[in-house]
């Protein structure tokens, strides 16, 4: 019973690990806990250049193509800053620029 719990725990540590370790994972991760599952897997990601004063030099803009659409307001979900703290990416949605 010990070694199936321990098995889970790692496999659970891993998928968190795993999750967090590019851009990419890290907006999948955050567009499918959003509610949006189908649209994480499908769409692409592009980089692009963000413009924003408060920008840190950690951080990057990243673009959904064919992106999630919110039910409430009908807007599309395309953009995202993603941050890197050691060595864990996370994003975060960012409104249209």
């Amino acid at each position: 019973m010990k070694i199936i719990k321990l098995s889970f725990l790692l496999l659970f540590i891993g998928l968190i690990l795993g999750s967090h370790a590019t851009p990419a994972m890290a907006i999948r991760w955050h567009v499918f806990f959003m509610g949006y599952p189908i649209e994480a897997i499908k769409a692409d990601i592009v980089e692009f250049d963000y413009l924003n004063n408060d920008q840190d030099e950690n951080s990057q803009g990243f673009k959904m193509i064919n992106p999630p659409i919110e039910r409430a307001t009908q807007g599309e979900l395309d953009t995202y800053l993603v941050s890197k703290k050691w060595l864990f990416y996370f994003a975060k949605f960012e409104k249209d620029i």
